[in-house]
């Protein structure tokens, strides 16, 4: 009879893309809270007829736990993810002896560790191997079984492995999940079937090409070769059954021979033929995790004895029409990579094969956009996969993603995010307005500073709509305040210039008071009802009007308000003002504050550089600062009064 192939595959394929938004720092997080939680552990036999309770083919041996070792992993989809806890290995005096969900004896393990989030947990019992230093599926994929010779298998220390996608949940649900082990040897049972008329008894079996050495977690055709060559086993009483245990045996010029010697009795003329020798060869290989039910048949006439077998379900995986092969994985240790005002970085790979990088993208804004870079990879099974790229000059952050390919098939893609020492990123408003003069942008633009230094910053020189310019010595574009005619270029100088000279790096120091009683400000959709609430205010010194928040957010256009001669009415404004983003995260009053002077300079020196990919962040003629002074928009779009102004609010984001 021709079996079928089998396979516990347990496949490695690494990738999880973990968004990085404005409100998070620049290398992203882990995902995830740390849970604790339980599980139950037994047999994954699905029958529920007796031999061990509530067990059909296992014994109360077979199913004993001693230690078992226990793993978290990160789920990738259905893909076996980075180990979040363990290795931990407890002992049965730390079990404790209980039932699973279909009433089978089962162990519960308590005070488990992990990230809540869909996870896979896997658990090894009985192993002899070390896993102290395993720090990824590969390592456990890459641990050995050995039981020394073919009588040292024990029928209560057999290893059994357990893999269960999950989803964690927090610690306070004290979630309990049940875990079905599979064991990783074989047993075959030898078994004579009664003939009428004639009766034989084994008091020697000899078996030859047991395995003893295995990989613990089964997934490769390549089996540890622990073939021991004969192996006698004695009874101790003549007997007409028998089992033994094996490791898989895929090696075909090794498949497993079994010798019987025992005595031959002819009931009805009581003849006694000793020492009568049968024998058999298994014509498949031996696979784990399956009971090879061997019956042996004799024939009345010739005395000859027929062998056939069963494959039963004793805890494996059975696959039709599938081989063994060697497990394929592909481990990227960083998906989503950042590059801090650096120009390279480096991520490692583990692969069951060697790895390409293919499809590779790169995106910088449209003006000055930088696409330079170079990404290898080293060659073999593992190694580094290097990216070099030139910092982008246009203030606004260089995306790189490529496609790691290994020969088996596999692929992970590789997300990359360079950021230049001052940036601009932008989140969508989820707020709804329309405006009859145009400004109707949805950004709720983020500045973002790496680099405590602003001595280098540029000059305003964006000209493209005028022609003979030369800011440094005569402009066209002229602004009136208080009867006198400025040029408004020149300011774009003197702003550059106080930045250079006095800009700081940190977050604007506020005052907080309680409000009652008031409606949310903004256009559009946003206003909203509050009984109380604590709203911020800037302090205005001189120190506190040069700061320039790390992380800070300006609302959107609709947060836009009419020019006033009020700086108070402006400071009402920003305390109670209210946003929302597209994914519905509410930023309501005590969020928002007047932006320092420093904070309108940049605003305006930026949208008025040239390799700035970002234009038209503010479009009036003029905003109020907290030093409660007006500051000149250099190229204003709408507004000409600068005796007034209106005040576009801020928020930091730490």
């Amino acid at each position: 009879m021709k079996l079928n192939k089998i396979m516990l595959g347990l496949f490695v394929c690494v990738g999880l893309f973990t968004a990085c938004t404005s409100e998070e720092e620049i290398d992203g997080t882990t995902g995830g809270e740390a849970t604790t939680f339980s599980i139950k552990i037994g047999s994954s036999d699905a029958e529920t007829k007796s031999v061990a309770a509530n067990y059909k083919y296992a014994t109360d041996d077979e199913i004993t736990v001693n230690k078992v070792t226990v793993a978290v992993f990160k789920a990738n989809g259905t893909s076996v993810g980075e180990l979040v806890s363990g290795p931990t290995e407890v002992m049965a005096s730390s079990m404790t002896t209980t039932t699973s969900s279909d009433g089978k004896k089962a162990y519960e393990i308590t005070n488990l560790v992990g990230k809540t989030g869909s996870a896979y947990i896997l658990v090894i019992a009985n192993s002899s191997a070390d896993y102290s230093a395993c720090k990824s599926y590969s390592d456990f994929a890459a641990a050995t079984e050995s039981v020394g010779d073919g009588k040292s298998f024990t029928s209560s220390n057999l290893v059994k492995v357990g893999l269960k996608q999950v989803n964690l949940a927090s610690a306070a649900s004290k979630a309990t999940y049940e875990v079905p082990m599979n064991q990783i040897a074989a047993r075959i049972d030898l078994k004579l079937n009664p003939v009428e008329g004639l009766t034989y008894f084994f008091n020697k079996v000899i078996v030859s090409n047991i395995n003893t050495k295995s990989d613990v977690i089964i997934n490769s055709s390549n089996a540890q070769d622990g073939i021991v060559e004969s192996t006698v086993f004695d009874m101790t009483a003549p007997t007409d059954t028998f089992s033994f245990y094996t490791f898989e045996n895929p090696v075909a010029t090794k498949r497993i021979k079994v010798s019987f010697e025992g005595t031959l009795t002819e009931t009805a003329t009581n003849s006694v033929t000793t020492n009568k020798v049968y024998s058999f060869t298994f014509n498949e290989n031996i696979n784990h995790g399956y009971i090879y039910d061997v019956k042996g048949t004799l024939d009345a006439a010739t005395r000859k004895m027929n062998f056939s077998w069963n494959l039963l379900a004793w805890g494996g995986s059975k696959e039709t029409d599938v081989d063994i092969k060697q497990v394929k994985y592909l481990v990227v240790k960083d998906l989503n990579i950042s590059m801090p005002n650096t120009t390279t970085t480096s991520t490692t790979f583990q692969s069951s094969s060697p790895i390409t990088i293919t499809g590779i993208t790169v995106s910088n804004g449209t003006n000055y956009a930088n696409t330079d870079k170079t990404i290898t990879c080293d060659t073999g099974n593992s190694g580094t996969i290097h990216i070099t790229s030139t910092i982008p000059v246009n203030f606004v952050p260089k995306y790189i993603s490529f496609t790691v390919t290994n020969l088996d098939g596999l692929s992970q893609k590789v997300n990359v995010a360079q950021y230049p020492p001052l940036y601009i990123t932008s989140d969508t408003t989820g707020v709804t307005w329309s405006d009859a003069s145009g400004q109707n942008t949805k950004d709720m633009f983020n500045f973002t500073t790496l680099v405590a230094n602003y001595s280098s910053l540029p000059y305003p020189d964006e000209d493209d709509n005028y022609t003979n310019v030369n800011w440094y010595s005569y402009y066209y574009m002229y602004y009136s305040q208080n009867n006198t005619d400025y040029l408004r270029w020149d300011l774009g100088k003197t702003y550059a210039d106080y930045l250079r000279q006095h800009a700081s790096f940190g977050y604007p120091a506020t005052t907080s008071s309680i409000i009652y009683n008031f409606t949310s400000t903004s256009s559009g959709n946003a206003g909203k009802n509050y009984n109380s609430a604590s709203v911020l205010t800037t302090v205005d010194t001189d120190e506190n009007n040069a700061l320039i928040s790390p992380h800070f957010a300006l609302a959107s256009q609709a947060g836009m308000n009419s020019a006033s001669s009020s700086f108070s009415d402006k400071v009402e404004f920003c305390q109670k003002y209210r946003e929302y983003d597209k994914n519905g995260n509410d930023y309501g009053p005590g969020s928002w504050r007047v932006p320092t002077k420093a904070e309108v300079y940049l605003i305006d020196v930026l949208q008025n550089v040239k390799k700035c990919d970002v234009k038209k962040i503010l479009e009036g003629g003029a905003y109020w600062a907290a030093d409660g002074q007006l500051v000149i928009m250099m190229d204003p779009r709408t507004g000409n009064n600068y005796a007034e102004g209106a005040v576009r609010c801020v928020r930091d984001v730490k």
